[in-house]
């Protein structure tokens, strides 16, 4: 089997391309720098399953508005998934337990507390990888045992240190808005926590409103970097209060003095990086190299203190 992740962009200008299994997880607003309305970027993901046929499978997410519309009119035999409610057929979320129902008969397929990924998002992307691992034939006891295993993967909503309280967590593979959002809503299931949020980069003209509820119920401040920081502001200023940063060190040692012990700094820019790195991984891994570097100054001052402590004694 090949797995492959493809682009709307890729799917623009697909030809012959048919994916045995094709999965789309939702459809929200991204990339419209590129596109002139959001119709024109989900037509670009339709054509994922355009060239299928009925021995083919389309895993689409049925709590998706734009996904769930695509269910009629596909060649494939379409395969649903819902973490908000029971499907007749397909995978779910129930309580705790992650289910498959097809002709008649449900199997738990695994449940949240074998899943090590924070979100509900995640568990939609758990469900599914379940449907695509059954639709290829793969046995359900090997794909509970591998779920079990999974630690997830560096720039995904990653823990890189914890700091006199204060947990650091690297989320630079967020590079649109609905990714913040998720990466936002994972952290804030832990209800007394606050959240120090990095956002900016080279903006994709989609609104940041979205994050609104979650910023006033969850962020403790907002920590602004890059090309689409004005615009930023100009859009949340009046929801959380704002600080800019001119570096990733900056905004590492910013958001650290922003916040207080119990708290998490969560790198989830809501945009592009090419405004000051390479890719999406450089900007994740200066973000975890500063905030390494910082965990070494703030431990250097914690032993200097008790030293004094020390000698005072």
């Amino acid at each position: 089997w090949t797995v492959c992740e493809l682009s709307s962009f890729q799917l623009e200008t697909i030809k012959e391309f048919r994916p045995t299994v094709g999965i789309c997880l939702n459809v929200t607003p991204n990339h419209m720098d590129r596109y002139d309305f959001f119709t024109d970027y989900a037509a670009a993901k339709h054509r994922l399953f355009m060239n299928q046929t009925a021995d083919d499978a389309a895993i689409l997410n049925a709590d998706d508005q734009v996904t769930a519309s695509w269910t009629q009119g596909l060649k494939a035999n379409v395969v649903l998934f819902s973490v908000r409610r029971e499907l007749e057929e397909g995978l779910f979320l129930r309580g705790r337990d992650l289910v498959c129902r097809a002709n008649g008969t449900e199997k738990i397929l695994t449940t949240r507390d074998e899943i090590f990924l924070r979100g509900l998002h995640n568990v939609e992307n758990v469900l599914a990888g379940l449907a695509a691992g059954l639709a290829c034939g793969a046995s359900p006891d090997s794909m509970r045992e591998t779920i079990r295993e999974f630690k997830g993967v560096e720039h995904r909503i990653e823990f890189v240190a914890e700091i006199e309280g204060v947990k650091f967590y690297n989320d630079s593979k967020a590079t649109s808005v609905d990714a913040t959002l998720k990466a936002l809503e994972a952290l804030s299931e832990e209800a007394a926590a606050k959240t120090i949020l990095i956002l900016g980069g080279r903006g994709k003209n989609a609104p940041y409103a979205p994050l609104i509820p979650l910023i006033e119920k969850s962020v403790r401040r907002l920590i602004l970097i890059g090309e689409d920081a004005d615009n930023i502001e100009s859009q949340l200023k009046n929801h959380a209060e704002i600080i800019r940063a001119d570096s990733m060190a900056d905004a590492v040692l910013k958001s650290f003095e922003a916040s207080e012990a119990g708290d998490s700094v969560l790198l989830a820019p809501a945009c592009a990086s090419f405004d000051m790195f390479k890719s999406f991984e450089e900007r994740g891994t200066v973000f975890k190299s500063e905030v390494l570097g910082l965990e070494s100054k703030v431990g250097k001052r914690l032993d200097s203190k008790l030293m004094t402590q020390d000698s005072r004694l």
